[in-house]
């Protein structure tokens, strides 16, 4: 993620990592430290016999790698380790049936309630760093972790199909917006509000949404369809559909609804950018416009996600974060205002 030519020739990655891709660029076009390009190698080791997936869906910790100062990169990188480990248990190969799969979150769980509770030491790496990392940043809180574990679970019980959009947000939260909400402290310590963590959710499910609008028939070759069964009936769109690639009027509207819909949250997130420091209204900035430039690749395809994933070109991906380079420029780092 820390290379400026693989960024470019990157294709689209799993969910989630269209934040990471946005800010490889970025960081790579402003300034790096020796620190955070030794950092960006590391990956966790295996813990207590568990892979560690190397490339988690909640690409947003990637905004940390090349981009933070020393102190707070560091800090990332152990939150990073954590959700790797989590997704690895999950979605890895290695992990055997459902019921292995749950127990062994169950287990994670279980040792991050005893550690932050005093109860028990953390007895792993991973463990260690984090409790030392949330220790030094006492506005972390528990709940995005927890809520993380808590979707992986549900995802596992009750398979890829939503109802509705709430639902799907709520999978969207779990995935990427409890990154948000994890990363927060380290990109605004001494701006939280209830206001700006709504904010941030906004962004990672933003990112989660969108990285689905341009995979939707990679999707459904795996059996997976991220669009809410409410929406594809009052479109009238079906399954059969969407397995199929049917690009009939009714998908293309469909879709045009969804990406209005995300255009809402990256509004949202938009906003937020005011409030924080220099280098993190950059990330933000960064991420918004790139988001919304994936947004409108969709649209100039005329809606066809399902032939096959949508990209953006490298011109393109330079362009839409140089563009946020400009606008973060022009108000400086300690600006309050700012216009994209």
């Amino acid at each position: 993620a820390g290379s400026f030519s693989s960024f470019l020739a990157r294709p689209p990655a799993a969910s989630g990592q269209i934040a990471a891709a946005a800010m490889a660029t970025a960081t790579t076009m402003a300034t790096t430290t020796t620190a955070s390009r030794a950092l960006a190698e590391k990956r966790p080791e295996p813990v207590n016999g568990e892979a560690v997936d190397g490339s988690t869906r909640s690409g947003l910790l990637r905004i940390a790698e090349m981009f933070l100062p020393e102190a707070e990169l560091r800090a990332a990188m152990a939150v990073y380790a954590w959700c790797c480990r989590a997704e690895g248990v999950c979605y890895g190969p290695d992990h055997g049936n459902t019921y292995h799969r749950i127990a062994a979150l169950n287990r994670i769980e279980s040792d991050f309630k005893a550690m932050r509770a005093g109860d028990a030491a953390p007895s792993n790496r991973i463990d260690i760093d984090l409790l030392r990392t949330m220790q030094g940043w006492p506005s972390m809180r528990d709940a995005p972790y927890l809520d993380m574990l808590a979707g992986m679970r549900r995802l596992l019980r009750e398979g890829v199909r939503y109802a509705n959009f709430e639902a799907l947000r709520q999978y969207a939260y779990s995935t990427t917006g409890t990154v948000s909400l994890m990363m927060l402290p380290l990109l605004a310590a001494d701006k939280l509000s209830a206001e700006l963590e709504a904010q941030a959710v906004d962004l990672g499910i933003a990112v989660n949404l969108t990285n689905a609008l341009q995979v939707v028939g990679v999707d459904a070759e795996g059996g997976r369809i991220y669009l809410p069964e409410e929406d594809m009936k009052k479109f009238g769109v079906t399954s059969a559909d969407i397995y199929d690639a049917r690009m009939t009027p009714a998908y293309r509207e469909l879709i045009r609804f969804q990406i209005d819909r995300v255009r809402q949250l990256l509004d949202s997130a938009r906003t937020a950018a005011s409030s924080l420091p220099g280098r993190s209204r950059l990330a933000v900035l960064a991420v918004v416009q790139y988001t919304n430039a994936v947004l409108d690749e969709v649209l100039a395809r005329d809606c066809d996600n399902l032939s096959e994933a949508v990209r953006i070109s490298p011109t393109r991906k330079v362009g839409v974060v140089g563009s946020a380079l400009l606008a973060w420029a022009r108000v400086g780092w300690g600006a309050r205002t700012y216009e994209v």
